[in-house]
């Protein structure tokens, strides 16, 4: 005879908890892996590789349509050559949006980067566990990114050298034609030429947008002299933003001047040389000042923009 059912014996009936479909972590559309590698050989000095910055992208590609930007994200060089072997073992890079970058992160892109100088060998790290994305990111995710307009002023140069390339007799010859070129992030804006000046009034406002804060933490100034067919390095100086800034509860973004930031012969990596030996000389001082206005929407980003103004008194 068959049993009766829990319900007409009295009984309570047993309720199995319900089933769900687990899916693999590994997506291999939304999480593609690549595994490829690609080598670059440059031939230049230590500090032009700090000023270089290495663009990565994803793209999405399209029938009978150009590609489509997805997300994009630059790593500064020279922050990858103060890393310990100068490489970023298995580091994530966040991306941003092209089109709007007051989003958040469209993702992370995992990458290897390694600079390898002539004699010297690759450190290969090996993968102990799992690694956390917090602490493999190249720029720390508390620090949240926004767009932020760098403007830079410069107001003068004092001190110049003579158009000579002889540091001794540096007084002798006629007085140099001078720009002064701005270089962050990758960029490079330029102001216009003072002609046979030493002491050179610039006046320029360069205003450049990019993310703050950024892995880039150095703005290089480089005064070049107008020879002929050519320019020429005769100074250059740099300004960290680290040291001009505070990341505490009362901190502040990064501000400077007007100041003087002195420059010296061996920071330009220029070949005039004294006794085959890089010249230490002092080479002027350069006037400027840096305030960063953020957020900042009303030009896009990675654009310039360079405009004249007004002098001041700097007696």
């Amino acid at each position: 005879m068959r049993s009766k059912s829990p319900q007409k014996r009295g009984r309570q009936k047993i309720v199995r908890p319900p089933t769900y479909r687990v899916e693999n972590e590994y997506n291999p559309e939304a999480m593609p892996q690549y595994f490829q590698s690609f080598v670059y050989d440059l031939y230049t000095t230590v500090n032009e590789l700090k000023q270089t910055a290495l663009w990565l992208a994803i793209m999405e590609p399209r029938f009978c349509a150009p590609p489509r930007l997805l997300g994009e994200a630059s790593i500064d060089l020279g922050e990858i050559w103060s890393q310990p072997h100068h490489q970023a073992f298995h580091k994530w890079a966040q991306l941003l949006h092209p089109r709007d970058w007051a989003s958040e992160p469209v993702g992370f892109l995992q990458v290897d980067v390694s600079i390898i100088s002539k004699a010297e060998e690759q450190n290969t790290l090996p993968i102990i566990g799992k690694e956390i994305l917090e602490d493999k990111l190249l720029l720390h995710s508390d620090a949240q990114q926004q767009c932020a307009n760098y403007v830079i002023t410069v107001h003068a140069a004092f001190g110049l050298p003579n158009s000579t390339h002889n540091e001794i007799d540096k007084r002798i010859g006629n007085p140099p034609s001078t720009f002064v070129k701005v270089s962050f992030c990758g960029l490079v804006a330029k102001t216009g030429i003072i002609r046979r000046n030493n002491n050179p009034r610039y006046s320029e406002q360069i205003s450049i947008v990019e993310m703050f804060p950024n892995m880039c933490q150095a703005i290089r100034f480089e005064v070049c002299s107008v020879e002929r067919c050519f320019h020429r390095v005769i100074s250059c100086t740099q300004l960290k933003l680290g040291q001009v800034s505070h990341d505490g509860e009362n901190g502040f973004v990064p501000t400077f001047g007007p100041s003087m930031i002195q420059m010296y012969g061996t920071t330009c990596g220029d070949s005039s040389t004294v006794m085959g030996q890089e010249s230490p000389y002092h080479r002027g001082a350069l006037v400027v000042t840096l305030r960063i206005v953020v957020p900042y929407y009303q030009r896009g980003i990675r654009t310039i923009s360079v405009e004249p103004v007004p002098r001041i008194n700097l007696v």
